[in-house]
């Protein structure tokens, strides 16, 4: 019986040997590259340029980074685009790595999983290919999901006020409103306008 746990724990740590050595390769791979992090539309808002005139009039994108997204993300990514492009991208990594550890966690917490499968999702969560492009290419996917999931992990306002943030991606964004209305949490759904709003008088 103890031998059998044993190897139970010898194969858990393998596998979060594995795990984070992935981890780091894609971390490395994101400082090499990162092209769609949205840092440049931000610079453009920092310097008091409206990006989406920028773009439609033909100015040069920087990358792959034409700002497709809603005008709050180019807000929350103000403090990115005061810094130079190698250390924005540094710092966004470590976020993206925040948000890969924290998602698969805050929900295993809610229902209750136990420790070992607890960091056995965490890992799968990792190494994934969907997490892995995320991390590679400085995509805001992960920024979105832990937003977006919010309100279903914590009943209080600051989820609610904070899932907002995932309204700033457009094929995302409606759903939450939607869902709000449809259980007729109106009071919710404007606590999550609210990012939106403050972001546009920022913004414009």
């Amino acid at each position: 019986m103890i031998f059998t746990q044993n190897k139970k724990n010898i194969l858990l740590y393998l596998f979060v040997l594995f795990s984070f050595a992935s981890l780091i390769k894609n971390c490395l791979k994101a400082l090499n590259w990162s092209a769609d992090f949205q840092w440049f539309p931000s610079t453009l808002l920092l310097k008091g340029i409206n990006h989406y005139e920028y773009f439609l009039k033909g100015g040069e994108a920087f990358l792959s980074q034409k700002g497709e997204y809603s005008h709050g993300l180019y807000v929350i990514f103000l403090p990115f685009a005061s810094l130079e492009w190698e250390l924005a991208k540094f710092f966004w990594m470590i976020t993206n790595v925040f948000f890969v550890l924290a998602i698969p966690y805050m929900i295993c917490r809610k229902f209750y999983v136990s420790k070992n499968l607890t960091i056995i999702i965490m890992c799968i969560f990792a190494t994934c290919s969907p997490t892995r492009t995320v991390i590679n290419y400085g995509q805001q996917s992960l920024l979105i999901m832990f937003f977006f999931i919010l309100p279903f992990l914590y009943e209080n306002k600051k989820s609610y006020f904070f899932s907002g943030i995932s309204f700033f991606k457009y094929n995302i964004g409606f759903i939450l409103p939607i869902y709000f209305l449809v259980n007729k949490k109106f009071k919710y759904l404007i606590l999550s306008i609210i990012p939106s709003v403050v972001a546009w008088i920022i913004y414009f």
